[in-house]
C-alpha cells in the first residue's frame, strides 16, 4: 500500500489513518525525533526475500546496510500481512524504520504525518538525527513524493 502526497502540501493519502483536518501543532522536526525515539531499528536496508506471501506467516527479509539504531542482526524479518504495511520491493533499498521486533518486526508507518507538516523537511530532520544523509538509490516505503519544489530566489 503506498501513501502518496499530492503535489498541494499538507494533504495526503493514508490507508490505515486518515489525516487529521486540524492544522497540526507538531512540526516536521518534533515529528522526526519522535519517528526515531518510537523506532526499535533504524537502518538502510534492501528486500533480499519475501517469504510467504499473502499467508499469515509471511514477512519480508531485510538485510542491512547500515543500522542506525537498534541490534547489529545479519537480517530483520518485517511483517508483509499488516493493513499498514507498505509494499516492500525484492532488490529496493529502503531506509526503514522498525517497530516491535525481534523476531518480527513491523514498518513504523513514520510518514503518517499530521496534517501541515512538510515531508521534505521532515526526511532533511530525519537524516539529520541521524547524522547520515539518505543517499541516492536508497527508498523510504511506501511513499511517493512529488518533485520538491524550487526554492524562491
Amino acid at each position: 500500500m503506498a501513501i502518496a502526497f499530492s503535489a498541494c502540501f499538507p494533504t495526503s493519502a493514508f490507508a490505515c489513518a486518515p489525516p487529521s483536518t486540524e492544522p497540526s501543532r507538531f512540526t516536521a522536526e518534533q515529528s522526526a525525533r519522535t519517528s526515531v525515539r518510537e523506532a526499535s531499528v533504524i537502518m538502510d536496508a534492501e528486500v533480499v526475500a519475501i517469504v510467504r506471501p499473502n499467508t499469515i506467516n509471511g514477512y519480508t527479509r531485510l538485510k542491512p546496510m547500515r543500522i542506525f539504531k537498534g541490534p547489529h542482526r545479519p537480517f530483520f524479518d518485517v511483517n508483509v500481512l499488516s493493513a499498514c504495511a507498505p509494499d516492500l520491493v525484492p532488490g529496493v533499498r529502503y531506509r526503514v524504520l522498525l517497530m516491535g521486533g525481534p523476531p518480527i518486526y513491523r514498518v513504523l508507518n513514520e510518514m503518517n504525518l499530521p496534517s501541515g507538516v512538510n515531508p521534505y523537511r521532515f526526511l532533511r530532520e530525519l537524516d539529520r538525527l541521524l547524522g547520515h544523509r539518505r543517499p541516492p538509490g536508497i527508498e523510504i516505503p511506501g511513499i511517493v513524493l512529488p518533485p520538491e519544489p524550487k526554492k524562491r530566489r
